[in-house]
């Protein structure tokens, strides 16, 4: 391996020693010349940096002091690495050889602050959280979205390919932190692909709202293809899509131990390949088809959830003032241990639950037909 040590002014008695502390070598005396150290308001000023000697600059912000994008910085001076925009920068010079590098105190995690979205519900954010996605695809690691509202209008993709490691795509909470998006491509947000791989990573979502009040046209929320093998979720809201599914999950295997909230969508959850081991809450409110809406891939007879799999569990179900015509199906192998449904149109047509394929089973139900809306 290798370690950077900043030393400021003086002399320095170091030891290397084996994990069980074992001696290997001593360097005595170490004199260090001293930490050049400045200070700068944003990254542009940073980039505007050479090295000038410095072995390490505070940055105050990314476009101004404390709008979190800052950080600690330090010039390599034999990398010719390209720039992420986020982790390393070319400085304006363009040199050949030379990057300032983000000195990162917690392993493998990032905030998309830090390449510069701003989170403000104005400025399109999309590059900026794409290429924090990026950043962690090959390592694993966690996508940190801080509190505010990020507008994106065009899709987000988290594929881990080959690789066996974990991405996270993680929020402050679902109350807190805002995903809007307002593109015509469905869906939203894309996890994985039907292509032969096998991308037997972990991909998980974490504690966002994403909303597609501004989409158009026939757009999921969130889709994961069964060629991505695990993913993971807790306390994801996908809600608005008036026109498409919140979540369409056709990963192998939902490691589920959070909830899901589907609201105001034309179907809450389609879900037709799945192996689930512990879904905690799936909560439905408000979805169904728009009657003013010929939509041309989901029909009139589709339920708000639809649930296909083998050998899965899901706590609680919950489906609340919905317009399909069926509020829930499962199929083959789907255990649901406490169903609550109210005033939901199914209830009426006499069409609230489907059971179909091998061994469905619903331990227990409560049903209020009430009035939509009510």
């Amino acid at each position: 391996g290798q370690a950077t040590i900043f030393l400021g002014s003086g002399s320095y008695k170091f030891e290397l020693r084996t994990p069980a502390g074992d001696l290997v070598n001593t360097f005595d005396p170490i004199v260090g010349a001293g930490v050049l150290l400045d200070t700068v308001s944003t990254i542009a000023e940073l980039k505007a940096l050479s090295s000038q000697g410095l072995a390490l600059v505070n940055v105050l912000g990314y476009y101004a002091a404390g709008d979190g994008g800052g950080g600690q910085f330090w010039f390599d001076a034999a990398s010719a690495a390209s720039a992420d925009n986020g982790l390393i920068f070319i400085p304006n010079s363009a040199p050949v050889l030379g990057r300032w590098k983000r000195l990162l105190f917690e392993n493998n995690f990032v905030s998309v602050k830090w390449f510069g979205s701003k989170g403000d519900g104005l400025a399109n954010d999309t590059a900026s959280i794409q290429a924090a996605i990026n950043a962690v695809l090959t390592t694993g690691g966690t996508v940190y979205l801080p509190p505010g509202v990020y507008l994106i209008p065009t899709q987000l993709s988290i594929n881990t390919a080959l690789n066996t490691r974990t991405v996270t795509l993680r929020g402050d909470s679902m109350w807190s932190t805002f995903i809007n998006y307002s593109g015509s491509v469905s869906p939203a947000i894309n996890i994985g692909s039907n292509s032969s791989l096998d991308n037997s990573g972990l991909v998980s979502l974490q504690e966002f709202t994403l909303d597609g009040i501004n989409s158009t046209g026939e757009v999921n929320g969130i889709v994961a293809h069964d060629g991505q093998r695990f993913t993971q979720w807790n306390n994801v809201q996908a809600r608005n899509f008036a026109r498409g599914a919140g979540f369409v999950l056709d990963s192998y295997w939902l490691i589920g131990w959070g909830n899901l909230y589907s609201i105001n969508n034309y179907q809450a959850i389609r879900a037709t390949t799945m192996n689930a081991v512990g879904i905690n809450t799936i909560h439905v409110e408000g979805c169904g088809p728009w009657s003013t809406y010929a939509h041309s891939t989901i029909t009139l007879n589709d339920p708000s959830v639809y649930i296909q799999g083998q050998g899965s569990h899901i706590a609680v179900i919950s489906i609340e003032a919905n317009l399909a015509i069926n509020s829930l199906r499962i199929k083959d192998e789907i255990c649901v241990a406490e169903y609550y449904s109210e005033s939901n149109l199914a209830a009426a047509t006499g069409n609230e639950v489907s059971l179909r394929g091998e061994s469905p089973e619903i331990r227990g139900a409560m049903i209020y037909p009430g009035t939509y809306g009510a």
